[in-house]
C-alpha cells in the first residue's frame, strides 16, 4: 500500500512537470509564400522576381507546409538562419527548455528526399553563435528506411536560462545543387506553475503521508 501511494504521488508530480514544458515559439511554415523571418545567408524572400531567400510551400501529396530554398547560394555554404531575437516571457516561463526541429535533405533544387547517412558531419546546428553547436549527428531518422527521409533533432537549451535567443542556425549538406525542407522549428520553455499546481502536489504529498502513518 505504501509503495502504491508513493508511486501515485510521484506520477502526479512528474505529470505536472511534463505539462509545464510547452511551446513558447513555433515556426510551422503552413502559409505558402511566407518565410516567417527565416533567411538564407542574409537573403530574405523578397517576393516577385526576388527569389533569393527561402519560402514556405505545400508538399504535394501530403499537404505539409515546409520551408525550402527557391535558389541556392553559389558557394555551397547554405546557412538557414533565424536572426530576430526571441525573448522569453519571464512572467509566464522560468527557463528555456528545448528546440525541436524536423528536417529533410533533397537531392536537387526541387529534388527527392535523400538519406543523411554518411553526410551528417558536414552539417551544423547552432544556437546563439557558439553557445550551442553540434553537427548533423544530432538528427535521428524519424522512421528508419522510410523513403520520405524525415529527420528530427531536439537540442537542450536549458543552459541559456532566460537569455535571449539571438540566432537559430541550421546548415544543411554543403552543396550548390541540393535543397532541403524544414517542416517545423519549435522552441519550448518551462512554464511557471499556477499556484493551484503547488497546492495540488502539496495536498497529494500530505494525503500520502497521512495514509502511510495510518497503515503503521
Amino acid at each position: 500500500m505504501k509503495k502504491t501511494i508513493l508511486l501515485l504521488v510521484t506520477m502526479l508530480a512528474a505529470a505536472q512537470v511534463a505539462s509545464a514544458q510547452v511551446n513558447a515559439f513555433a515556426f510551422e511554415f503552413d502559409t505558402p509564400g511566407v518565410d516567417e523571418d527565416w533567411q538564407h545567408n542574409g537573403a530574405i524572400n523578397g517576393g516577385g522576381s526576388d527569389i533569393t531567400g527561402p519560402t514556405a510551400v505545400t508538399v504535394a501529396g501530403t499537404g505539409e507546409g515546409v520551408l525550402t530554398g527557391q535558389q541556392l547560394p553559389g558557394n555551397g555554404d547554405l546557412r538557414v538562419l533565424y536572426n530576430p531575437d526571441l525573448t522569453l516571457d519571464t512572467g509566464a516561463f522560468s527557463s528555456w527548455n528545448s528546440i525541436e526541429i524536423r528536417f529533410r535533405q533533397l537531392d536537387g533544387l526541387a529534388g527527392s528526399p535523400q538519406t543523411l547517412t554518411g553526410a551528417t558531419g558536414g552539417m551544423h546546428l547552432g544556437i546563439n553563435t557558439a553557445a550551442i553547436s553540434v553537427d548533423g549527428s544530432a538528427f535521428t531518422e524519424e522512421v528508419p528506411s522510410d523513403p520520405e527521409f524525415w529527420y528530427t533533432a531536439t537540442l537542450d537549451i536549458t543552459g541559456l536560462g532566460t537569455a535571449d535567443i539571438t540566432q537559430i542556425r541550421i546548415d544543411p549538406i554543403v552543396s550548390t545543387t541540393q535543397n532541403y525542407e524544414l517542416d517545423y522549428v519549435r522552441v519550448t520553455a518551462i512554464a511557471v506553475p499556477e499556484p493551484g499546481t503547488f497546492a495540488l502536489i502539496s495536498g497529494a504529498l500530505a494525503l500520502g503521508f497521512i495514509m502511510v502513518r495510518r497503515r503503521r
